[in-house]
């Protein structure tokens, strides 16, 4: 359906908003980026830093170049899903609330389906993961040793 693009690309956007929120209230942001404005209750900051890096990005590629980043962040997430699925299973100290039968199987699958689809890429498609990644690594080693204080719920 021509236009569909249009919408994955602003939902997936929109997603982020609630993502600066967790992240800037359970102190996982740096300082300058976690802050709170005090009337909206948001991370302000961190929201516009999202909002200029995403119009950079855009503005500086194609709607293609940016669909195609879209699709390989998702088979990235979905991986990795896949794999935590694996390693939190094995760890459970709690009965899970939901088990799909097969689920080893179908986390497998879907860890290998997406490395099958990523690895039809190229280079010049995919270095920006690596970039993200370096960049992500660089901003969880900024905190290392700073706690994260999970608030308490609001009712």
């Amino acid at each position: 359906m021509p236009g569909t693009e249009d919408f994955e690309v602003f939902d997936q956007w929109v997603e982020v908003l609630p993502t600066d929120q967790v992240v800037a209230e359970r102190g996982e942001l740096p300082k300058p980026l976690a802050r709170i404005h005090p009337a909206f209750r948001t991370p302000h900051v961190a929201i516009f830093t999202c909002s200029v890096v995403s119009l950079g990005v855009g503005l500086a590629g194609t709607f293609a170049a940016a669909s195609t980043l879209s699709a390989i962040g998702r088979l990235v997430v979905y991986a990795v899903t896949c794999a935590a699925l694996l390693v939190l299973r094995r760890r459970a100290q709690q009965p899970a609330g939901f088990v799909l039968p097969g689920a080893p199987f179908f986390a497998v699958f879907g860890i290998t389906f997406s490395i099958w689809l990523l690895s039809t890429r190229s280079f010049a498609q995919a270095w920006i993961i690596g970039a993200i990644i370096f960049a992500g690594v660089i901003v969880r080693g900024s905190m290392r040793g700073r706690s994260a204080a999970v608030p308490p719920p609001t009712t």
